[in-house]
C-alpha cells in the first residue's frame, strides 16, 4: 500500500473511481469482469456496477449518460421470465436478479420489469432461504450447493424484495436463525467473509429496524468486524495455506458492515484509499468461489475466480468509501 502521505481525500479517490469506472463502460452500456467457467460475468456485473455508481455523487458527467444507457441494457437484458443471470447465456439466478433489481431501483421508478424481477424472487422462496438456482434449472444439477439456500443470496433478496416494497419478514427471520453461530452467516460464493457479513446486516438494518433480535445481532457483527480490524487499519482474507494479506475488498466490505451498523467514521478509510491506483483502479482479487457444479456444499477450499478488469474490485471498494464518508 501507499504511505498515508500519498493517499487521495476520499472524494478525490470516488471521483477518480468512479472516472474510471465510466471509462470502463462498453458500448452496450455494460460492464465486464471475472471468468467462470471461462465466461465473463456481464449481467451481474453490471447490475454491481451500478448499484455502487447509484450511491456516488461525484461523477455527475457519467450520470447524464452512462447511467441511461445502464439501465437501458438491464431492461433489454432481462430475461422473460422477469430474472438476470450471470451472463446473458446462463440461466437467470436469484442473486443476479436481485442485484440487477436493486440497481434499477436505486437509480430510477419501479415499472414494469422491476414487478416482474421482485414476483420472479418471491417464487424463489423456500423455507431455508433463497438459493442461486432453483430446483430444476438448465445445467444445475439435482442436490447440488448452487440449488440450495445460501446466507449470501438471501441477504441479496432481502435488500431487493424491500426496495421492491415487498414483505420480507420470512426472510429476516431466516436470517437471524442463521446468522447466530459465533461466526456469523456463512458464505457459499465468497472467499472472505465480510462481503456476507456486510450484506447480511445492511438486509436486517433495512428491513427490520425495529427488530430487537435484528439490532442485536447488527451489533454484535460489527463488533466482531471491529476486532478483525488490523493495526494498518485494513482487513485481511486467507489463502488455502492460511496465510493472511491485506485486501481492499475485505476491507471496502467491512466498512459497509460497520456504516450499515451506524458505526460509519471517515476516519476508517484511509487504509481502504491507499490500495487505489493512480489510474483510479482498486486491485483484481481472487474472492469469488467457484465450487463444483455436482458439490453439494462448497468444499473448504473450492478454485477461486478472479477479477480481471478492476470492474469489480473498484465498484466494490466505492461503497465502502461512500458508506463510511
Amino acid at each position: 500500500m501507499t504511505t498515508l502521505a500519498d493517499l487521495r481525500t476520499p472524494r478525490e479517490a470516488v471521483l477518480a473511481g468512479t472516472t474510471a469506472l465510466g471509462a470502463l463502460q462498453r458500448g452496450e452500456g455494460n460492464w465486464s469482469d471475472f471468468k467462470v467457467f471461462n465466461v465473463p460475468g456481464i449481467e451481474w456485473i453490471t447490475g454491481f456496477v451500478l448499484l455502487s455508481l447509484a450511491r456516488q455523487n461525484s461523477a455527475p458527467g457519467w450520470n447524464a449518460k452512462g447511467l441511461p444507457r445502464a439501465r437501458s441494457f438491464l431492461h433489454n437484458s432481462q430475461r422473460g421470465n422477469g430474472g438476470w443471470g450471470y451472463h446473458p447465456t446462463a440461466p437467470a439466478d436469484a442473486d443476479s436478479t436481485a442485484t440487477c433489481l436493486r440497481a434499477l431501483l436505486a437509480t430510477g421508478p419501479a415499472d414494469v420489469a422491476t414487478d416482474k424481477a421482485a414476483d420472479l424472487l418471491e417464487s424463489w422462496i423456500e423455507a431455508d432461504g433463497v438459493a442461486t438456482y432453483p430446483s430444476g434449472t438448465r445445467g444445475i444439477p439435482t442436490g447440488s450447493g448452487y440449488a440450495k439456500p445460501s446466507d449470501c443470496v438471501t441477504a441479496n433478496v432481502v435488500l431487493a424484495l424491500h426496495a421492491a416494497g415487498r414483505e420480507t419478514g420470512a426472510l429476516v427471520a431466516t436470517l437471524l436463525r442463521r446468522g447466530g453461530g459465533t461466526e456469523g452467516w456463512s458464505s457459499y460464493w465468497w472467499e472472505g467473509h465480510t462481503y456476507l457479513q456486510a450484506i447480511a446486516v445492511q438486509a436486517l438494518a433495512t428491513a427490520a429496524p425495529d427488530n430487537p433480535a435484528a439490532r442485536e445481532m447488527i451489533h454484535r457483527t460489527a463488533r466482531r468486524i471491529e476486532e478483525e480490524q488490523r493495526p494498518n487499519g485494513a482487513w485481511c482474507i486467507k489463502d488455502s495455506n492460511g496465510n493472511s494479506r491485506d485486501s481492499a475488498f475485505e476491507t471496502a466490505m467491512a466498512l459497509c458492515c460497520l456504516a450499515a451498523a451506524g458505526l460509519d467514521n471517515a476516519a476508517r478509510l484511509a487504509a481502504l484509499v491507499s490500495f487505489q491506483g493512480e489510474n483510479g483502479i482498486w486491485p483484481n482479487e481472487a474472492v469469488m468461489r467457484v465450487p463444483a457444479l455436482s458439490a453439494k456444499a462448497a468444499a473448504a477450499h473450492p478454485p477461486l475466480a478472479s477479477g480481471q478488469t478492476g470492474v469489480f474490485a473498484t465498484a466494490a471498494a466505492l461503497m465502502g468509501v461512500q458508506d463510511m464518508s
